[in-house]
């Protein structure tokens, strides 16, 4: 019996090192969030809504994307729009909402928090963007006071929503210091 269990071992891990797949189709993201602000990925209607299209993407060093600042009415928080290489104007493939700092420069807009189509907002405690997304999260950095967690979606095969968007990655990354949500980020990544 041992010698058959054996091979039933030893073909499985043979089997396994020849799957071409590299999606980590075990933890998908199953409920991601599409806007901010009523402004949706992708979507050039709803941004020149929310913001006018009388921007254009500003490109910096020190981003990896074109992109736009917003600030909130009582300049605490920014939402920066991502802008991608080719895309079309005024559509924006992915969403930053963090506390403002001295250094960003960014157009005033009417609201003074910047909530997701989910419910997400700056403040809140880990706990409660978990029990909006689920444990299927990988944790990306972890000291004594902050956290960064990190959800995604990347089987374009078997999702719907990567279909839609014809996009092959979606992630969405919360970072939390002393248990509270300072940055999001969330999109379609760039490749």
């Amino acid at each position: 019996m041992s010698k058959h269990l054996t091979g039933i071992f030893l073909i499985t891990v043979l089997t396994s090192f020849g799957q071409t797949n590299v999606s980590t189709v075990d933890c998908q993201l199953t409920n991601p969030d599409t806007s901010v602000f009523n402004i949706i990925l992708n979507d050039r209607e709803s941004s020149i809504k929310q913001v006018g299209e009388k921007f254009a993407p500003i490109e910096r060093r020190n981003m990896d994307l074109p992109y736009e600042n917003f600030c909130s009415q009582d300049g605490k928080q920014t939402l920066t729009l991502f802008f991608h290489y080719g895309g079309v104007k005024n559509e924006f493939s992915e969403f930053q909402v963090k506390y403002s700092s001295a250094s960003d420069s960014a157009t005033i807009v009417k609201t003074n928090n910047f909530v997701t189509s989910k419910g997400i907002k700056l403040g809140l405690s880990k706990k409660q963007v978990v029990s909006i997304f689920g444990n299927c999260f990988k944790t990306i950095k972890k000291d004594k006071y902050s956290e960064t967690i990190k959800y995604h979606i990347d089987d374009f095969n078997n999702s719907k929503f990567l279909q839609r968007f014809k996009y092959p990655f979606y992630y969405a990354e919360y970072e939390f210091q002393a248990d509270k949500l300072v940055r999001f980020r969330f999109g379609f990544e760039y490749l």
